[in-house]
């Protein structure tokens, strides 16, 4: 028998015996002699009931397998914090075990009536059409099997302290009531509803009869539902969920324990998985360019992203009184590289701190306290994981207090938590103007964030112009500490001047702000263009990068055009000397000393010798360890190309009649026989110009480390020509 295997991980429904088409399926799809499935050329494309379709040539075409939204095998135990609630239980029953290593959780009804043991999972599943939660769950019951209690393993709602009589109020999954039988069921309203009775006695003996670990598959959404135990193709049983399914999509899951007396009973969870076929965590992306992707937001719709950074997702509440804790829950899945950012308040001063129930690790990007009175806060998690709707916890760092809070899934954004942050700030006070001091993003296409909490009395918040109110106005009902909260956040495409500015009536208030580093870097300003070989200017004037961006959201950017600026930002100083005459056999003639207090790094040296007649003359650039003794120097200006560089440090002399003793040489860094042009040539011309550059190329600069450190221009004592001086120029920079 072949049996059609289903799409997205659902059963199929068609058998076929060896040398006959299945049913009469249209799909193209038959089964030979030998009892291979094949298919037949049949025109255009059909589907069966399942969508597995076959395309001429007779390609078989069928959906990608789910992706995983929970998975949990007890390795490490059972996780409280990120996977699981905390066990409960009532009267004697025994919670859910949590020994490392075991592979397993054992929940314990206990012997007393109605006492039970349950756990479930933190995260909720809801489908989303056309797709199923697909859950697998491997349990272990006992052979011959009890019947002092009842059990149930599947995705439920389940009420605080369960009873044999109510153990669910929603749900699907399996359970094996007080007889000892096996049952495929569905609970709407307390009310539970058999959809097949799977014993051996009085249903479809389908129940396993033996101790061993089974697997019990279902397949889950609004409109269907399917059932297997063990192999996939072995459904079991199935319904169209209405009236007889739950009254809710989203639900944990959910396994529970329940004594009616008697004997333990047991129930032992050897793994869990639960997936998405409709693949929502999903991102497509360009090979080359991985900031090119398409994602799947809330809606099902699909956004493709244009590499600068984007908030995807956000979701925003509010508490009501006085509380430890607040948690926001994103309508979609996570995915996996990108950023969550947390903006948040809390009324008193004392700094929250933030989890999830992804195991994300959050860091603080800014915080501020007005006195005792509130706590504005910005949280970041980079490179987080992906998994189900994300659950995210503000919990209170001090006494109960009012919280809001807006949560971001963003893309675009530096996946390293010591990178992303750029530029911070922060500010409180009692006026009509809450604002922070204008910041300055180091780099265009960053995303800025702000947060703004009020005290003594609720008000509307109006953010400044440029700014987007991403929360609304979020005002906590019975409010303590913090009476009213925005979130708002801007995106910034070049790097121009940002303050985090709103309105209200005088009340205190908060401030903090942070921009995000993108991870598709922007530039901006002016860029030369060389051809990378000999640096010559290919295009000599200032010219336009155009960006691969030209929409974001639906709008037109108005820095589609990006100039380019490869302009350095170390403190750099350049000195010259115009027709220095050295003595008539010199050694070193013209030197740069390092300094006591800064790494001096030589990037340019140029040279233009002149004489009565056209000559040729050897001069060598020495770099020596130990500093040269005696002579007579003349001091060369020293120009720093900024006026806000600090002051300069290296010496740079010139050396003429009083020759030095040179000192100890590392070696020559060049040693050449340079043209020497006849007096009244042009300076620096290309044919007599000698020019030396040191760090281009990804090469080093000539560093100097020390006073002790010098680099000399040197001409071994050789003989000047007649009337020879010389034009010298040098760059460096000082760190």
């Amino acid at each position: 028998m072949a049996t059609n295997q289903a799409r997205n991980g659902q059963p199929a429904n068609y058998n076929a015996t060896p040398g006959s088409r299945s049913d009469g399926d249209p799909s193209g799809l038959e089964v030979d002699q030998k009892g291979n499935l094949r298919t037949t050329i049949g025109g255009t494309g059909s589907t069966d009931n399942f969508a597995a379709t076959v395309f001429a040539p007779g390609e078989l075409r069928v959906a990608q397998e789910p992706t995983q939204l929970f998975y949990d095998t007890f390795d490490g135990g059972l996780d409280t914090i990120n996977k699981w609630k905390s066990p409960t239980t009532g009267g004697t029953g025994i919670a859910a075990t949590s020994a490392a290593g075991s592979g397993s959780t054992t929940l314990d009804s206990g012997t007393t009536a109605n006492s039970f043991s349950l756990l479930q999972t933190i995260p909720t599943f809801q489908p989303t059409e056309p797709g199923w939660v697909y859950i697998t769950m491997r349990i272990n019951i006992e052979n011959p099997v009890l019947t002092t209690g009842y059990r149930f393993w599947g995705l439920a709602q389940a009420p605080t302290s369960p009873t044999i009589a109510t153990p669910i109020n929603e749900g699907a999954g399996f359970d094996v009531f007080t007889d000892g039988k096996l049952y495929a069921v569905t609970y709407a309203g307390g009310v539970r509803l058999v959809i097949k009775d799977l014993s051996a006695a009085t249903g479809n003996a389908t129940q396993p009869t033996d101790a061993n670990a089974h697997k019990y598959h279902i397949w889950y959404r609004g409109d269907v539902t399917y059932y297997a135990i063990d192999s996939l193709d072995n459904v079991v049983a199935s319904f169209t969920t209405g009236a007889s399914g739950p009254n809710y999509n989203n639900l944990p899951a959910v396994f529970l324990a329940v004594s009616n007396s008697g004997t333990h009973e047991t129930l032992v969870l050897n793994g869990l998985s639960v997936s998405d076929t409709a693949r929502n965590n999903v991102r497509i992306a360009d090979a080359d360019f991985s900031w090119r992707n398409l994602t799947i937001d809330p809606s099902g719709a699909g956004k493709v992203t244009s590499g600068i950074p984007l908030p995807i997702q956000k979701k925003s509440a509010s508490s009501t009184g006085s509380v430890g804790s607040l948690t926001v829950t994103f309508d979609s899945i996570t995915i996996e590289g990108d950023t969550i950012v947390v903006v948040c308040g809390v009324g008193n001063g004392t700094q929250p701190t933030i989890t999830d129930t992804n195991g994300n690790t959050y860091n603080l990007a800014k915080n501020v306290a007005n006195g005792t009175a509130l706590n504005t806060s910005i949280f970041y998690a980079s490179n987080i994981f992906t998994g189900p709707r994300n659950v995210i916890t503000v919990t209170n760092g001090g006494t109960a207090a009012s919280i809001a809070v807006t949560a971001y899934e963003t893309t675009g954004l530096v996946p390293v938590a010591t990178g992303v942050v750029d530029a911070t700030a922060s500010a409180t006070g009692t006026s009509t103007t809450p604002a922070t001091a204008a910041m300055v993003p180091n780099t265009p296409n960053e995303i800025f964030f702000s947060g703004i909490g009020v005290g003594t009395a609720a008000q509307t918040v109006t953010v400044a112009s440029g700014w987007t109110n991403d929360s609304g106005q979020l005002n906590p009902t019975t409010p303590a500490g913090l009476f009213s909260f925005v979130s708002m956040s801007q995106f910034s495409g070049a790097n121009g001047t940002i303050t985090p500015s709103s309105t209200i009536t005088s009340e205190p208030w908060g401030v903090v702000a942070a921009s995000f580093r993108p991870s598709l870097v922007g530039v901006e300003g002016a860029m030369r263009i060389t051809d990378g070989i000999t640096n010559a200017a290919v295009i000599a004037t200032v010219q336009s990068l155009k960006t691969d961006v030209s929409l974001v959201n639906g709008t037109a950017l108005a820095f589609a055009q990006v100039p380019v600026n490869t302009e350095g930002i170390k403190a750099t100083y350049s000195a010259a000397v115009n027709a220095h005459a050295p003595a008539a056999t010199p050694t070193d003639w013209f030197t740069i000393q390092g300094s006591a207090t800064k790494t001096i790094r030589i990037t340019k040296i140029t040279i233009a010798c002149r004489a009565t007649a056209a000559n040729q003359y050897r001069i060598s650039l020495i770099k020596y360890s130990v500093f040269l003794t005696g002579g007579t120097p003349a001091a060369v200006t020293r120009v720093p190309h900024d006026s806000t560089n600090a002051a300069v440090t290296a010496v740079i002399q010139t050396w003429s009649g009083g020759l030095p003793t040179p000192g100890t040489p590392v070696g020559s860094v060049s040693d050449d026989s340079l043209p020497v042009a006849v007096l009244g040539t042009p300076v620096f011309d290309n044919e007599t110009a000698q020019q030396y550059e040191f760090g281009t190329r990804n090469g080093q600069s000539i560093v100097l480390r020390g006073i002790a450190q010098y680099l000399a221009l040197n001409s071994n004592a050789v003989a000047l020509p007649s009337g020879f001086v010389a034009d010298v120029r040098v760059e460096w920079t000082e760190e």
